[in-house]
């Protein structure tokens, strides 16, 4: 029988953890399915993500942004 070795963890500065590390909160991930199928207002999103607030949506929305995975466009209100 083989020893059985545990994987180490990965370092900090490593490209994998880096990525895992911005997608994994339970936020991204819910917004990121909302916004695969398409553009989406703020207001549709806030209604799409179930219990999210809209200053825990607003960060992560900027956060997105940040990593340069969604871009952000501003339109005049309806009237």
């Amino acid at each position: 029988m083989y020893p059985m070795s545990i994987p180490k963890a990965a370092p900090t500065d490593c490209p994998t953890y880096e990525v895992l590390h911005r997608v994994s909160d339970k936020w991204t991930v819910l917004v990121g399915m909302q916004l695969a199928a398409g553009p989406h207002r703020f207001g549709e999103l806030a209604k799409g993500v179930q219990g999210i607030s809209k200053k825990m949506l607003s960060q992560t929305l900027r956060s997105l942004e940040r990593d340069g995975l969604v871009t952000r466009s501003a339109y005049r209100p309806c009237q």
